[in-house]
């Protein structure tokens, strides 16, 4: 696969300077322009593959090259912000990556998204008691489990932890905030769990 700097330099030996190259077929393809350098992801159809004028398009710079997109072809979606992975009664940091994350959401993504006309989009996973009862080890595994140790004849349960195995200080060594993980648990039994939603 040909990288950026590699497409920008044969744009730029073409015939037409400033150039640009198609990358993709149509209906689904980007175009590329070397000046300035510019993803253009609107899709724009051919022979012509105009440009958008910049009151139907959005530029977003990124860590490499800008891109221009379609707020009305485009959408922000936000992966699995809910209670499972930002809430603090459930061990969640507060000042882990997911809630920062997630604050970058609430003050700046969202509003931005919210201004230029982009829909979001929120995707969740909301499990019943059974799916949780039956759960295969593989994603009990993903999500943090429960270990009972065996010692001398003997078995120590010990404190829920995470995927790492870390303790994260589980609710079940708190029984103060037992009543919030149940009040969790019956939001998510309805498929909805999201913390943020506004």
């Amino acid at each position: 696969m040909a990288s950026v700097d590699t497409i920008s330099k044969a744009v730029d030996d073409g015939p037409t300077k400033p150039g640009r190259a198609v990358i993709g077929t149509y209906p689904n393809h980007w175009l590329y322009s070397s000046s300035p350098p510019t993803f253009d992801l609107t899709r724009p159809p051919p022979p012509e593959y105009a440009i958008p004028s910049p009151k139907d398009s959005v530029s977003l710079s990124t860590t490499t090259r800008p891109v221009v997109i379609d707020p009305s072809k485009s959408a922000l979606v936000i992966i699995d912000m809910q209670n499972f992975f930002l809430s603090t009664y459930l061990g969640r940091p507060a000042d882990g990556a997911g809630n920062k994350a997630a604050q970058r959401l609430l003050n700046t993504a969202i509003p931005a998204a919210r201004k230029a006309g982009i829909r979001t989009i929120w995707l969740n996973w909301g499990l019943t008691d059974e799916e949780i009862e039956h759960m295969p080890p593989s994603t009990r595994r993903a999500f943090g489990f429960e270990a009972t140790l065996e010692r001398e004849g003997k078995k120590k349960p010990m404190p829920a932890i995470d995927a790492h195995g870390v303790n994260r200080k589980c609710f079940k060594l708190l029984p103060s905030i037992q009543e919030e993980h149940s009040a969790a648990k019956h939001v998510s039994r309805h498929k909805d769990s999201v913390n943020l939603r506004n």
